[in-house]
C-alpha cells in the first residue's frame, strides 16, 4: 500500500488512515514505536497518544524512508542552484 505524503510550507506529513476511516496527518518529526497488531493494522505510540492505523508499520517506515529521500534530493538541487549562482 503506498502511503500519500502531504507537503506543507513549514512541515511535510504523512497520511495515514485509522480504523474508522479517518485521515490522521502524521508528523514525521516525532519518535513512535510501532506495534504491529494485524499484517495490516498498526499502533502508533508517541508519548501519551496512541492511535491504531490501517497502514503496516512496514509501509509506514518505506514512506518515511522515501519522504527523506525527497526532502535529501530537493536540498541538494537547492544547494547546487546556489552555486551556480
Amino acid at each position: 500500500m503506498s502511503i500519500k505524503i502531504t507537503k506543507t510550507s513549514w512541515r511535510p506529513f504523512i497520511e495515514l488512515t485509522d480504523t474508522d476511516g479517518n485521515t490522521l496527518y502524521f508528523d514525521v518529526n516525532i519518535r513512535p514505536v510501532f506495534l504491529t497488531q494485524k499484517e495490516s493494522e498498526t499502533e502508533v505510540i508517541s508519548g501519551d497518544t496512541k492511535f491504531t492505523v490501517k497502514q503496516s508499520a512496514k509501509d509506514i517506515i518505506k514512506a518515511v524512508e522515501r519522504l527523506i529521500k525527497e526532502e535529501q534530493d530537493r536540498k541538494l538541487e537547492e544547494a547546487e542552484a546556489y552555486r551556480k549562482a
